[in-house]
């Protein structure tokens, strides 16, 4: 039997694709006093960028995945919207449907240990 190595890049590695988010925003939800998010910059320039995306929070991977535009994907974010104080993402860009759905489902397992099936998109 032949076996496959796959390598994935080290969370280090990560910091060289880093997007910050810099603008901090209002939310208007129906408190008084809504916190501020953060949205990226010059956001637009991301428009259709195509590949993996991860959100750090307090220095733990705690959300994995993949898109075929960035920007839109960033923009309506669930978790973004709801935790003030995620100012950055990573994101690896592929282009290649299968393998931007394989590396995902492989940052998953990596980073939580398993994997929950999703629909093909």
């Amino acid at each position: 039997m032949k076996t496959i190595k796959i390598e994935i890049p080290a969370l280090e590695e990560f910091e060289k694709i880093k997007i910050r988010l810099e603008k901090p925003r209002k939310i208007n939800y129906r408190w008084k006093n809504p916190p501020k998010t953060y949205w990226v910059e010059n956001l637009d320039k991301h428009r259709g960028r195509q590949g993996i995306y991860l959100i750090p929070k307090q220095g733990k991977i705690i959300y994995v995945g993949s898109t075929t535009d960035l920007e839109r994907r960033i923009r309506g974010h669930w978790l973004i919207k709801q935790n003030k104080d995620i100012n950055f993402i990573y994101f690896l860009e592929e282009k290649d449907r299968n393998k931007r759905l394989f590396f995902e489902q492989c940052y998953k397992f990596h980073f939580f240990g398993k994997v929950k099936p999703e629909p093909f998109r």
